[in-house]
C-alpha cells in the first residue's frame, strides 16, 4: 500500500464518518422545555443530568434528562402512555401527556437548515 493510498482510504473514511459526527453533536446545546396549557413550566438543559417535578391542576409528571435525553419518568395519568415514548434529544421530537396538557419540546439546538430539497 503506498502514501497515496493510505492518503485517499483516511479521506473516503472520513467523508463517511462525517455525516455521523454531525448527527451525535446535533443536540449539543439545547433545552427540553415543559408546557401545561403552553405556558412554559420548566427547563431542563440536556447537558446536564436533573429532573423536575411538574405538578399542576390537571395531575403529576416527573421530567428527567439523563445522557442527553429528555424522558417523562414518572406520572399518574390514566393510561401511561407518555411513559412509553422513550427518550428526545434533537429538535423537532416532543413528548406528551396529554390528560395532563403536557408538552415537553427540545429548544435551543442547533437545527439543521433544511430536512430535504423541493423544487
Amino acid at each position: 500500500m503506498k502514501r497515496g493510498d493510505f492518503v485517499a482510504f483516511a479521506a473516503i473514511a472520513l467523508c463517511a464518518l462525517l455525516p455521523l459526527l454531525l448527527l451525535l453533536g446535533q443536540g449539543a446545546g439545547g433545552e427540553a422545555v415543559a408546557r401545561v396549557d403552553g405556558r412554559v413550566v420548566a427547563r431542563l438543559p440536556l447537558e446536564k443530568d436533573g429532573e423536575v417535578a411538574i405538578q399542576s391542576e390537571y395531575g403529576f409528571n416527573l421530567l428527567r434528562v439523563a445522557g442527553g435525553k429528555a424522558f417523562i419518568m414518572e406520572a399518574d395519568c390514566p393510561g401511561g402512555d407518555c411513559l412509553r415514548e422513550g427518550g428526545i434529544a434533537s429538535p423537532g421530537r416532543a413528548l406528551c401527556c396529554l390528560p395532563h396538557h403536557l408538552s415537553v419540546a427540545i429548544e435551543g439546538a442547533a437545527e439543521p437548515p433544511f430536512d430535504a430539497l423541493t423544487e
